[in-house]
């Protein structure tokens, strides 16, 4: 009991603090960052609690690839420049696939679990081997907007260079995902992923940031 209360404290103690952070960055700003700030606590909340949880009907990955992509990077952009640019609608698109790709892990890895407990996320609604190609197609396209992030002047060729360190990464993932049948080895890919999301989001702010040094 005393853990699930101080839980429940600390969960309050962070909405609060977000709260004050978002306060402040919305007087620094303009109002229409607030909407943005009021819909990501709205689905935040909305995605696990209340009557019927988001992500238990199959809504979980588009809210994550939207939210804690396009949503996430362009108010940061934004609240550091106060303005948007399509630049950042680029880079946000691959930060949106490998986020989405580590939820895509975590819902193949407890597919059994999440169906007789009457979660509904997509390996439920559309089967173990769609959700499968949909974690390479999320990889597949994170890695395919490097030329793209290129091609648009957002990120150097050269910058691009150190992403072969990652690339195999990603492909051992893919496998693992592809063959993958028991538990232990969908939470290995999970673990995985969040590294590759980590590593790839590290190397492209090491990208973006060349130019400012050359």
């Amino acid at each position: 009991m005393l853990g699930v209360a101080f839980d429940a404290q600390f969960e309050l103690a962070v909405w609060g603090v977000a709260a004050l952070i978002g306060v402040y960055l919305v007087s620094r700003t303009s109002w229409p960052l607030a909407l943005v700030c009021l819909a990501s606590v709205g689905v935040a909340y909305g995605y696990s609690a209340g009557p019927l949880p988001l992500g238990h009907i199959g809504l979980g990955e588009p809210l994550v690839f939207v939210f804690m992509g396009p949503v996430m990077v362009l108010g940061s952009f934004y609240v550091q420049v106060q303005r948007l640019s399509w630049g950042a609608v680029w880079l946000s698109l691959p930060v949106a696939c490998l986020v989405t790709a580590i939820l895509v892990a975590n819902n193949l890895r407890d597919g059994e679990e999440d169906r007789h407990s009457g979660k509904h996320t997509l390996v439920a609604l559309w089967g173990h081997r769609p959700v499968v190609w949909l974690y390479g197609l999320l990889l597949l396209v994170a890695f395919g907007m490097l030329p793209v992030l290129a091609l648009s002047d957002v990120v150097p060729w050269v910058g691009l260079l150190p992403f072969a360190l990652v690339l195999p990464q990603s492909w051992t993932l893919i496998r693992l995902i592809w063959h993958g049948t028991e538990r232990a080895v969908f939470h290995q890919a999970l673990r995985g992923t969040a590294q590759l999301h980590l590593r790839f989001g590290l190397l492209l702010t090491l990208g973006v940031s060349l130019p400012r040094f050359f």
